[in-house]
């Protein structure tokens, strides 16, 4: 296996961008990277638009998928879809050098120390 650097996202840049940053440097498809931001900015926007995704925890993540799943009725790949997304904002902002660290969100476990995507491997 090749030994490549990790690569960090600029910690000056919003969230958004520090998203989109990482899913270019994975290579992921225009589209990829546009369902992914969707989906945070619903789960933001679904807390008022003025809470960092930081400052949410387990029972907010478990909040917002409730309400996908009861008002949206959207499938359970499409929650699993949210969640990802969700996950690849705190690691954008967990990997821009920010000193505060925030956990992984996995599904059936609440928190876990980390959630290993086959993107983020």
């Amino acid at each position: 296996m090749e030994n490549k650097p990790r690569f960090h996202p600029n910690p000056k840049l919003k969230l958004m961008e520090q998203v989109r940053e990482v899913l270019r440097y994975h290579h992921y498809a225009y589209r990829t990277e546009q369902t992914c931001c969707q989906w945070i900015m619903r789960f933001i926007r679904f807390f008022g638009g003025k809470t960092h995704p930081r400052n949410l925890g387990v029972r907010d993540v478990e909040r917002f998928l409730s309400d996908l799943a009861v008002k949206w009725e959207v499938s359970s790949s499409s929650q699993r879809q949210a969640l990802n997304a969700k996950n690849a904002a705190i690691m954008s902002w967990n990997r821009a050098g920010n000193k505060q660290k925030t956990p992984f969100l996995g599904a059936r476990n609440g928190v876990r120390s980390a959630i290993v995507f086959g993107m983020w491997a």
